[in-house]
């Protein structure tokens, strides 16, 4: 394979500080005999949202810490890890620090940490529902070690491949023969693009190593840490290497940490298409408001010869009845990808009502409205780095199934899980061509001798199905869950107003005390506009949050 040269990003002229032990496996995990040190100082420009730089100030800051590159002495040399801290707010009140890892992998906290830490420090200590968030970002500083690989640290990068001529990786749009071999190929070209002496040293147990080193350069006695979707197999990994150094601990969102990726990928189209049927088909069929018949399995015909682009792009937008049968008529009035524009579906949109029943038509026009803007909407600022993100779903754990068994699981999607992305298929692909790792981390099975730590889910999450979280939790004998019934979302502390959510997190990080039962539901509440302070130089608390739960959905 094609090797090239590792890079070095972001503030690595700042000072490279002293380098500690090792650690061993997950398993014999020590402290190093000597303490680290983390260089900090003001992040470098461009590194931070300019937005932030006045709102914060002193209080923020980038470190970079040198790391061992393998800390089991399987290679020689060190690794630059950057770090980014948001300082408590009261001084006088501190009581240690929090950590983050928001998800990915292949995320950096520096899009992540400044919004929550700016969203819990604009709460009133007197308000009921978010009360406890300001007393935490009073008391603690918030801390991210920035995952290898990443802005900031050592650089991992890969070399760029030509484009496929083929918009899109969803197979079950793109059947045939030659479609499958266009996507081989481009999965191997990929995979042999991203050769480098580091892709093997970038893993999540590389990662939690990491954040042990950070922990004992900050002095913290224990590792208080807040993890969403892949952080919660961040979190849970942790706790199984230094159990006698694990805090307060909530997982957010959480993948299935007790399987291994593949696992992952292999499950989630089936309860991403289950969510798709209970939550917009099955509905829009039982209403006869929405004028689509009665007849589910020709509805989901109707669906599936949408044109491949208004399929690709509206497809995982769809929700809600109303987003399904805004998507299916303006599709119907697209005979070819060449119509599925902007500017032919604002023609279109007026052409006739979507609905005699005003109501309705009314929720099915927003929705339209909403589709055709998703058209012409920027492609998302990249959250996720690809380049380490394959290094971390193919080098963690293995993947065994060969090219003819993915090519029968793509076409058994295709008819059975239709509303399913192509993104399970592509990622099988590329780590079927991975270079094989021999540090690939050992399966995290639930331990009974596991610290106690909360999860927390919303019932609808299409990005980590909570049926799959549930796995994990029914594993960890001392994990206790909150779930908020009827929510739909990916991250959700503090995206609603959901009581036993926003209360057993806050309180939990506080003080330790977990809910009464092991498992709590509570009725979802949507969260209220809050009041903006008019002051120019403070950034709208509500487009804030809106911006961190769109780029929590991407993570």
């Amino acid at each position: 394979m094609k090797r090239h040269s590792s890079r070095l990003r972001g503030f690595l002229p700042m000072a490279i500080l002293c380098v500690a032990g090792s650690h061993a496996g997950v398993a014999t995990a020590t402290v190093a005999d000597t303490v680290p040190r983390i260089a900090w100082s003001p992040c470098p420009a461009g590194f931070v949202d300019p937005v932030w730089q006045p709102v914060w100030g002193q209080r923020l800051e980038c470190g970079i810490m040198t790391a061992p590159l393998a800390y089991d002495d399987s290679a020689e040399g060190d690794i630059a890890v950057a770090l980014i801290r948001i300082k408590a707010g009261e001084p006088s009140e501190r009581q240690g620090a929090l950590f983050f890892n928001f998800g990915g992998p292949g995320a950096s906290p520096v899009n992540f940490l400044p919004d929550t830490a700016y969203l819990w420090s604009s709460a009133s200590k007197d308000d009921p529902l978010d009360g406890d968030k300001r007393r935490l970002a009073d008391r603690y500083d918030l801390v991210a070690v920035i995952p290898r690989g990443l802005a900031g640290g050592t650089w991992y990068g890969c070399q760029p491949v030509a484009p496929t001529g083929i918009d899109g990786n969803d197979l079950s749009i793109y059947r045939n023969n030659a479609a499958w071999r266009i996507f081989v190929d481009d999965a191997a070209a990929r995979a042999s693009a991203c050769a480098d002496r580091l892709m093997p040293y970038l893993g999540t147990l590389d990662h939690v190593h990491d954040m042990e080193r950070a922990r004992m350069a900050l002095g913290e006695t224990r590792m208080n840490f807040f993890g969403v979707s892949y952080g919660a197999r961040v979190g849970a990994l942790y706790a199984a290497a230094y159990p006698m150094r694990t805090g307060r601990m909530v997982l957010d969102s959480s993948m299935n940490f007790t399987a291994t990726f593949e696992e992952q990928f292999d499950e989630t189209p089936r309860e991403r298409h289950e969510q798709f049927m209970l939550r917009a088909l099955i509905p829009a069929v039982s209403d006869v408001r929405y004028g689509l018949g009665t007849d589910p399995d020709a509805v989901l015909r109707h669906f599936m010869r949408m044109p491949g682009k208004a399929r690709q792009a509206w497809g995982p937008l769809i929700s809600k009845p109303a987003t399904l049968s805004a998507a299916l008529v303006m599709a119907s009035r697209a005979v070819s990808d060449d119509e599925v524009t902007v500017d032919f579906m604002r023609q279109h949109i007026d052409s006739r009502p979507f609905s005699i029943h005003t109501a309705v038509n009314r929720y099915i026009r927003t929705a339209a409205v909403s589709l055709i803007d998703a058209l012409e909407a920027d492609a998302p600022a990249e959250i996720i780095r690809r380049p380490v993100y394959y290094a971390v779903i193919c080098g963690d754990t293995p993947w065994h199934r060969t090219l003819p068994a993915l090519r029968e699981r793509a076409r058994g999607w295709a008819t059975s899980f239709p509303t399913s992305t192509g993104e399970s298929i592509d990622a099988g692909l590329v780590c079927h061509h991975w270079e094989p790792s021999s540090r690939r981390q050992p399966r995290l099975p639930g331990r009974e001798d596991a610290p106690s730590f909360l999860m927390v889910h919303a019932a609808f999450d299409s990005a980590t199905p909570l049926a799959l979280a549930r796995k994990a939790f029914v594993a960890s004998p001392r994990a206790s869950m909150v779930v908020a019934d009827g929510m739909a979302g990916h991250g959700i502390f503090g995206a609603s107003a959901t009581p036993c959510v926003e209360h057993s997190v806050g309180h939990f990080l506080l003080t330790g005390e977990l809910p009464a039962e092991r498992e709590t539901h509570c009725a979802y509440e949507p969260r209220k506009p809050q009041q903006h302070s008019g002051r120019a130089d403070e950034p709208d608390l509500d487009e804030r949050r809106k911006v961190l739960l769109q780029r929590l959905r991407h993570s």
